[in-house]
């Protein structure tokens, strides 16, 4: 390139605006489908679990959510192809993205005129993803904001199979409400679920989680046999899920100094906590990942992290790992807790426990 630099943002920029024939290069056996360029993992066979956005607002994101919470399963163009063609290396997939583009042997004039096009896209890309954030963001407050309360629902009543009987609290958690019309991308029609707001650490709503259900044949109500009945509506990096609020009922950023934030993965060990000692402050994160991007108040205590018995060096270890790294790094001082021995979680504990009484 006649030795004239470009920045990995003018680069990612230059790739967004090819990011469909950059996935057909980097991954000959994916396809494209309803927006999104579809393959197996990273390692290009065939599939659906790794996805990358073409849509306007976020186009060249991609996810696999097969590994999401993973270093190498998520991202933008860049990291796709570091991670698929130079081993992580971002230096060297920058070189190979310059290669691609035909910007290798590039003279500084036309340099010029790539460089102000490519600011002009990724200034029309980042209008287009903020566009698209308060979008989602809006129907995440709309699914929300008409849903029922969750007494004597189905979502009340799956509930009560995972062995959580919310009326042992005295009051159902605020954070979460049944729909019986919950649009479901996967199936492409309109399902029951369980919903969930979802907040930043100020009080505003960021997204709107769903647990899709279904009726079983007994009569009972369970998750939907979806390949993931569980989703958000809007981003939730950062957020959470206030499932109940203990002893202390301030809003989050107001809890008294000192106060203990415990936090889980899933809404039914949260709620399984909060049952087992609902004098405490019990957060989901929705995502192993999120654990680590949630900021408490400066004056919270210890963020206590109640975690599932995974297998030692299994995925989901490497995800709590850097959560809780990430957390540290902010000078939080954390602390874990497992399950009983013998129990992947704290809901399976919980339901041993009803069944033997």
């Amino acid at each position: 390139m006649s030795g004239v630099p470009i920045s990995l943002s003018d680069l990612e920029a230059m790739l967004e605006g090819s990011a469909e024939s950059l996935c057909h290069h980097l991954f000959p056996n994916g396809q494209v489908r309803g927006g999104f360029f579809e393959i197996g993992s990273i390692a290009g066979e065939p599939g659906r679990s790794l996805k990358v956005n073409l849509t306007v607002g976020r186009r060249g994101l991609w996810t696999d959510f097969a590994d999401k919470d993973a270093p190498n399963g998520h991202g933008d163009l860049l990291w796709l192809i570091a991670h698929s063609r130079t081993g992580g290396d971002l230096r060297q997939a920058a070189a190979y993205a310059r290669a691609w583009l035909g910007l290798d042997d590039i003279d500084p004039e036309r340099l010029a005129t790539a460089r102000a096009q490519a600011k002009e896209q990724r200034e029309r890309i980042d209008r287009a993803r903020e566009r698209e954030r308060e979008k989602k963001r809006r129907k995440a407050i709309g699914l929300w904001g008409h849903a029922t309360p969750l007494p004597d629902t189905p979502a009340e009543r799956y509930l009560q199979g995972r062995g959580i009987d919310i009326r042992q609290l005295g009051r159902a958690p605020g954070a979460l409400r049944y729909r019986p019309d919950v649009w479901c991308t996967e199936v492409g029609a309109k399902l029951p679920a369980m919903v969930a707001i979802v907040l930043d650490i100020t009080g505003r709503q960021m997204a709107c989680h769903r647990t899709y259900l279904a009726r079983r044949l007994d009569g009972s109500w369970g998750k939907a046999s979806l390949e993931d009945p569980k989703k958000a509506l809007g981003s939730f990096d950062g957020g959470y899920i206030p499932i109940w609020k203990g002893r202390h009922r301030h809003p989050m950023k107001d809890i008294p100094e000192g106060t203990a934030v415990y936090v889980t993965e899933g809404i039914e060990d949260a709620l399984t906590v909060a049952l087992m000692r609902p004098e405490l402050r019990v957060i989901c994160a929705i995502t192993l990942g999120n654990i680590g991007a949630i900021e408490l108040p400066p004056q919270a205590g210890p963020l206590v992290i109640v975690a599932d018995r995974d297998a030692p060096g299994s995925k989901a270890i490497d995800a709590l790992e850097r959560s809780i790294a990430r957390q540290q790094q902010r000078g939080r001082r954390v602390q874990l807790v497992l399950p009983p021995e013998g129990h992947k979680d704290m809901n399976e504990a919980l339901q041993r426990m009803e069944r033997a009484a």
